[in-house]
């Protein structure tokens, strides 16, 4: 009986050993994906932002958003992604991002979910947005509300008003 009883402790470990492993493989995946898209938005030329966007809102459509199975709030993504990039030196971007994140807390509490890729894909199409058309506000809420509308967010209809 004791030599059964030790094969069974045997398999549980090994179990839980192949367990671990697959979790960690899960986590390291998470992390190239966040390197890969950080090194994109450094390398990409501004005469490709127009083929970018296109490219992301099909992605955005297309890509499984429980994939990763990742709850993440989009305002904490957005002002994680301007703190680790340094965007302090752009004043007219910074103040029209924490605009958008306000109203966006404001209106749209829910926890979105969705991978790590589209998050990132998202957050180089509202970039490219606000550097092509910094001139003028209007024009950047206007492209906000389509993009939004595409992506399934029905708050940005609201901000027509405003």
């Amino acid at each position: 009986m004791i030599i059964i009883s030790r094969k069974m402790n045997k398999n549980k470990k090994k179990k839980l050993n192949n367990n671990n492993k697959k979790r960690m493989e899960k986590k390291n995946r998470i992390i190239m994906d966040k390197t890969k898209m950080n090194n994109l938005l450094h390398l990409m030329p501004i005469n490709l932002l127009k083929i970018h966007i296109k490219i992301a809102i099909i992605k955005a459509v297309i890509l499984n958003p429980l994939n990763l199975g990742m709850e993440m709030n989009l305002n904490i993504i957005l002002q994680n992604f301007i703190l680790n990039n340094n965007l302090n030196k752009k004043n007219i971007q910074m103040n029209l991002m924490k605009l958008i994140l306000m109203k966006i807390k404001l209106k749209n509490k829910a926890i979105i979910c969705m991978t790590t890729l589209m998050l990132m894909m998202k957050i180089w199409m509202i970039w490219t947005m606000i550097t092509i058309l910094k001139k003028n506000k209007n024009q950047i809420i206007l492209i906000w509300i389509i993009w939004m509308k595409k992506t399934g967010i029905c708050e940005a209809v609201k901000l027509i008003n405003q």
